[in-house]
């Protein structure tokens, strides 16, 4: 609806240009706090014609012509501006097609699938503020591709190769996770003890590093409490996320693409543009 005003708007106004002797394809249309539509148009004829935009502005208001129920109510100038204001026409088309099509109103018919990559906190503690900030423009974001009518696929991409999960690993080793706690937090506090112990006590570090080597080589046992650590995270962020009334159609796992050999590949691809050595 609001594209059918526009499109009016663009129109009555290109036609008024013409009327006033100006030539231009650019209407300079914009959303406006001060109209619905504002027009800017009269400071890029300024320089061309040699004039003073509030001139032009009020030159083109007088040559326009509003039709009969039309989507536009009335026309103002402020300065150089043209502001344009919607009718009620506009409004009463609009609520009845809100109400025809209720929860499919504004719905467009785009195709193709989007992956959309949001929020992907490390699983070794709860969200901060930070993280929620990328939650929340993820999923609106996801929202609009899907309105627009693409296939929006939201995925939580997963940093289980990193340091951070084999400290937590080597924490829940050697430290009590305190399960009367949500869960995110109980890691927290693991990876939070693991942390200072390992810089208290150096000598446990090339424990953490073999548990990296491991898990990236795959061993059973390993993998096992790689996805036992990284699952008791993921059951708290998911918590807090679904108080947001944010959801995620799939977990993905970086190590999925490190133990297939793709990223090798994509490398390997790089190198061979020249783009890297």
């Amino acid at each position: 609806m609001f594209l059918k005003f526009k499109d009016e708007v663009s129109s009555i106004l290109s036609n008024a240009l013409e009327n006033s002797g100006f030539e231009t394809h650019d209407m300079a249309l914009d959303e406006s706090p001060h109209a619905d539509i504002a027009s800017s148009v009269a400071f890029r004829l300024a320089s061309e014609y040699r004039m003073n935009p509030g001139e032009i502005s009020e030159k083109i208001r007088n040559n326009i012509r509003i039709i009969p129920d039309s989507y536009i109510d009335r026309v103002e100038t402020a300065g150089p501006y043209l502001n344009f204001f919607a009718s009620r026409t506009f409004l009463n088309e609009t609520v009845l097609r809100i109400l025809l099509d209720k929860e499919n109103f504004g719905r467009l018919e785009n195709k193709g699938k989007i992956i959309l990559e949001h929020t992907s906190a490390n699983p070794d503690g709860p969200l901060h503020i930070g993280h929620v900030r990328n939650s929340i423009i993820g999923d609106t974001l996801a929202r609009i591709l899907d309105r627009a009518g693409f296939d929006v696929e939201r995925q939580y991409y997963i940093n289980d190769m990193g340091r951070q999960v084999a400290v937590v690993v080597w924490g829940l080793e050697n430290f009590k996770l305190d399960t009367t706690k949500k869960p995110d937090l109980a890691i927290s506090e693991v990876y939070i003890e693991a942390n200072r112990t390992l810089v208290d006590e150096n000598e446990h570090s090339p424990e953490v590093n073999n548990y990296m080597k491991k898990y990236e080589e795959g061993d059973a046992e390993t993998v096992a409490e790689f996805k036992i650590a990284i699952e008791t995270a993921l059951l708290g962020i998911k918590e807090t996320l679904e108080r947001m009334n944010i959801h995620h159609d799939s977990f993905i796992l970086e190590s999925r693409f490190v133990r297939s050999g793709d990223v090798d590949n994509i490398v390997e691809r790089i190198k061979e543009t020249g783009r890297a050595a």
